[in-house]
């Protein structure tokens, strides 16, 4: 009897918690908030940014999607000329919180074209060392996307389709030369602990 070789990588789940009551607070409001240096960002964003900030340093993560519930979300979030962007909010975190490698940070939707986003795809398959690629997303990134290298994918923004959950994570779970694990982010707000 032979065993059957494996088709999924094994994979973990990281809840980064974010514990502050004030910003979730502000999180649950949708309200604005001044996060300094002319930065106005959401709460859940800024949170969530800080939190896969932490996930990206702490499991080394190098080859990285985003999924936001929208397609503005999504450009903003990576956009490096916005100072409420994820580039911008790592080059502002303590050396000790941020990735210990350079953000590469690219945006794709159904807008982007071919072969572009063929360029793009290949740029998240092909991390040179001392780098993380991450692309952010809506919903095009989740069905049809053949990265398996692929080791983390992150849910900024809530999803509530099963179907669009499944997909994405499929596209985390593809075994790999290489890969030994497959992570998925959870962003989250908790009350403090005391």
């Amino acid at each position: 009897i032979s065993a059957t070789p494996p088709l999924l990588s094994a994979y973990r789940v990281v809840v980064v918690g974010v514990t502050d009551n004030d910003v979730r607070s502000l999180a649950k409001a949708g309200r604005r908030i001044d996060a300094g240096r002319r930065m106005l960002t959401d709460a859940h964003t800024l949170g969530a940014q800080i939190g896969l900030a932490k996930a990206l340093r702490t499991y080394e993560l190098r080859s990285v999607i985003t999924f936001h519930h929208s397609l503005r979300r999504a450009s903003i979030f990576v956009d490096s000329r916005r100072p409420e962007s994820l580039p911008r909010v790592v080059e502002r975190m303590q050396k000790h919180a941020r990735p210990s490698a350079e953000l590469w940070a690219r945006h794709i939707s159904g807008d982007t074209p071919t072969s572009k986003r063929a360029a793009l795809l290949r740029e998240l398959a092909q991390v040179p060392p001392g780098r993380i690629h991450l692309i952010s997303n809506c919903s095009c990134l989740g069905e049809g996307v053949d990265v398996p290298a692929l080791d983390g994918v992150a849910f900024i923004d809530p999803k509530h389709s099963m179907v669009d959950i499944i997909l994405a994570v499929g596209r985390v779970i593809r075994l790999s030369p290489g890969k030994s694990t497959g992570t998925i982010i959870i962003p989250v707000f908790v009350g403090r602990t005391q």
